[in-house]
């Protein structure tokens, strides 16, 4: 006769997310481990290798929004060799992807690129697909009355909208939408890293500027980085003729600087080199008055698109 008595099976009920590139600036977040004994000393040793997310059969999964399921397997440091952090076994939750094929991986269930999913859905049921976009649900909205704060990653949207009746702000991140809109009935402001539209404008009310203003440290030649910011001052001392070159592979398509050039008297000239190109052929004397430059980047060189005559000190 079967017996009747059945138990409850645990199974692995955790799922994460991807929120960034899994391998980026060669910089991996998903590992391989093996174990080797040594027969002399009669210990086992352990390594954790980083998988590369930029070559097949992994690089279709190098990016956001990528679900790994935990397969119940775990490394603990102290108890695994090699190991120096928790690390939880996991596999990619895609259709047609052959788990097999990927073997199994590991996490690092505390770093940044990788978020809480679910943690009450067992691996035998797959992942819900949204009725009314047919993808996968990926996760929950935010509505939240506190802050949304990143100390070192970006805020980004992919498809959606940032909308703000406030302020946004960040101090060293990107505020990017690759083909969303950010809105704010305030400030959008970025003090380290960038504000981007990538598939489509940016439009203000108000002004879009620079609030920095890079003052270059005189000399027989300087370099103006597109990096400072937009806005740069350069004196040059009576009888000293200036040669200015740009930082090129700090410029980017579309980006405008501003040069103000004040000289210090008779003689005072500038001469643009490498990385402009400039209306004058060779130096031009400035003497003692102020001239302001106007250039544009094409991604490689700086053209002046205009100049104003001499101002008045």
């Amino acid at each position: 006769m079967p017996s009747l008595l059945s138990t409850k099976v645990d199974v692995p009920k955790r799922s994460f997310i991807s929120t960034a590139a899994l391998t980026a600036g060669g910089d991996s977040h998903v590992y391989s481990y093996t174990r080797t004994y040594d027969a002399p000393s009669y210990t086992w040793n352990g390594s954790l290798s980083p998988i590369d997310f930029t070559v097949a059969p992994y690089s279709t999964y190098n990016a956001p929004g990528v679900i790994f399921r935990e397969t119940g397997k775990k490394l603990y440091a102290g108890a695994n060799p090699g190991v120096d952090r928790l690390m939880v076994g996991v596999y990619i939750d895609r259709p047609n992807v052959d788990v097999g094929e990927m073997g199994t991986m590991y996490i690092d269930p505390n770093c940044s690129v990788f978020a809480l999913f679910n943690g009450d859905r067992p691996s035998y049921i797959p992942t819900a697909i949204d009725d009314h976009e047919s993808v996968q649900d990926l996760g929950n909205s935010v509505y939240t009355l506190g802050n949304i704060t990143t100390t070192q990653g970006d805020l980004a949207v992919s498809a959606g909208t940032i909308t703000a009746s406030g302020n946004i702000t960040t101090t060293a991140g990107n505020i990017a939408a690759s083909a969303g809109t950010i809105t704010a009935s305030g400030n959008i402001t970025s003090t380290a890293g960038n504000i981007a539209a990538s598939a489509g404008g940016i439009t203000a009310l108000r002004a879009i500027r620079s609030s920095t203003v890079s003052a270059i440290t005189p000399g027989a030649n300087v370099v103006v980085d597109p990096a400072l910011g937009q806005v740069f001052t350069l004196s040059i001392n009576t009888g000293v003729t200036t040669n200015v070159t740009a930082a090129t592979p700090n410029n980017v398509p579309g980006q405008v600087i501003y040069l103000i050039v004040t000289g210090g008297g008779a003689g005072s000239a500038i001469d643009f080199n490498a990385g402009f190109r400039s209306q004058s052929a060779g130096q031009l004397t400035i003497n003692a008055a102020i001239v302001s430059f106007t250039f544009v980047s094409d991604g490689t060189n700086f053209y002046e698109v205009a100049r104003t005559g001499a101002l008045t000190q």
